[in-house]
């Protein structure tokens, strides 16, 4: 009996343990702030562009894709929302203007024709960094952005 009470003991203090390392496990790492923003080019909404947010300091990337208005939430590599708070350089892989938000386009004689969506004009340091047909998409490095603590975080980047 003296066995039993003590493997059963045992076993309930394994299982205490293992239970609250759990609980500990899922609010563990840096703290975060949530991160919304814009991104545009031109003054049109961006759309479809990853956008990787990399912290100076210590931390992972955060990550977003732009909707088909240009707006991307920001989360961070274990999935939580958010972004550390600091300086960050951002990537920004991919993503075309949308055309259906572009200026109409103007004809030979001056009059603006509808229908005739603009194409998009590259970046020409951008397009270095294409691998051409069948490579990797285009994408644009280095662009400064600030988290702040404590603070309604809207990043607005402009290409």
């Amino acid at each position: 009996m003296y066995i039993h009470q003590f493997s059963y003991k045992c076993a309930l203090a394994v299982v205490a343990l293992l239970g609250a390392s759990a609980i500990g496990c899922g609010s563990s790492g840096p703290q975060l702030e949530a991160v919304t923003g814009t991104i545009t080019k031109d003054g049109v909404p961006f759309v479809g562009a990853d956008l990787e947010f990399y912290p100076a300091g210590e931390g992972a990337a955060s990550y977003g894709r732009s909707d088909e208005n240009g707006n991307f939430t920001l989360r961070y590599s274990t999935g939580r929302p958010g972004a550390v708070p600091g300086e960050h350089l951002v990537t920004v892989i991919g993503g075309s203007v949308d055309a259906s938000k572009l200026p109409a386009v103007p004809s030979d004689n001056g009059v603006a024709s509808e229908g005739e969506p603009l194409a998009p004009i590259g970046n020409p340091d951008a397009a270095k960094k294409s691998g051409g047909p069948g490579g990797p998409p285009k994408s644009i490095d280095g662009i400064p952005a600030t988290v702040v603590l404590g603070e309604e975080n809207h990043v607005l980047i402009e290409i």
